[in-house]
């Protein structure tokens, strides 16, 4: 004796243009909910957000390895070897006179 089930058709089921049709309509009426505006508002802060996120993410992944220069422009690539301005600690800099 078997044990496995009496399995006619084994196709998945085709949706028929009505269904589909169906629900197109069902999603259009929930939209114009009062639900369904603020849901669409909600998701649209949150596509705005995200996109923000990433832009701001590629700038400062485009930009890491660059300087800005005393006029605003991009210079070159930040040297590993020479500290930055605000890690020095100037107060170790006293006895030394500049000019």
């Amino acid at each position: 004796m078997s044990t496995q089930p009496n399995v006619t058709n084994t196709a998945p089921e085709v949706c028929s243009v009505t269904q589909k049709q169906h629900n197109a309509e069902r999603q259009a009426r929930f939209r114009k909910t009062p639900v369904g505006i603020v849901l669409a508002a909600l998701r649209n802060e949150d596509l705005k957000q995200a996109r923000l996120r990433r832009r701001r993410y590629h700038a400062s992944t485009k930009y890491r390895a660059c300087a800005l220069s005393f006029d605003g422009r991009f210079e070159g690539p930040v040297t590993t070897g020479m500290p930055a301005l605000s890690d020095l600690k100037l107060s170790s800099f006293k006895g030394v006179e500049l000019g």
